[in-house]
């Protein structure tokens, strides 16, 4: 159920008596879902439809939303210094931590490359990316770490970096 309040003074186009009454308040019980979709979808493009109605059917938990608010933070935070070097940056940063990788497990046809928390931050300060230090533990407690304490760093790269989109996919894959 839901209720809705207007104000009737400014409404002009009331009954008198509707119009008497400072506020009048409707209680909603039902909607129609097709007219619910129709109204919550209208200007959304066709692609982005299905996401839209998997969120309203499936809201995210405030821990969920947290953490995206936080990563989008380390984004805001980075974007700047890396701007007209993404690509480089990444696939530097890749080819930097994969050198610094003692070890590179395949899991399910994953490449799994674990570095220390000290050559994550050694490659960020390389390619001269500012991360606080409490944005780097956050970033360090959200990823994969093995039996000796070593961080994956392509989930880390992931983290900092957000996913690659198709286009982004693609260069990276050509370099």
């Amino acid at each position: 159920d839901a209720e809705i309040k207007f104000e009737t003074r400014s409404i002009t186009s009331l009954p008198e008596n509707i119009r008497s009454k400072p506020i009048i308040k409707f209680n909603i019980i039902s909607i129609d879902e097709l007219d619910k979709e129709t109204l919550l979808l209208d200007g959304v493009q066709d692609m982005k439809r299905r996401d839209v109605l998997y969120a309203i059917k499936h809201p995210k938990s405030t821990e969920q939303l947290e953490h995206e608010r936080y990563l989008n933070d380390i984004h805001q935070l980075i974007y700047p210094q890396v701007k007209n070097r993404t690509l480089v940056v990444y696939t530097g940063l890749a080819r930097f931590y994969r050198k610094r990788s003692p070890q590179t497990t395949t899991e399910n046809n994953n490449n799994c490359c674990f570095c220390e928390k000290e050559d994550l931050l050694a490659g960020l300060h390389e390619f001269k990316i500012h991360l606080n230090a409490g944005h780097f533990s956050y970033a360090w407690q959200h990823i994969e770490t093995n039996e000796n304490g070593q961080g994956d760093f392509n989930e880390f790269l992931t983290l900092i970096f957000g996913n690659l989109n198709e286009i982004r996919f693609g260069q990276v894959r050509k370099v």
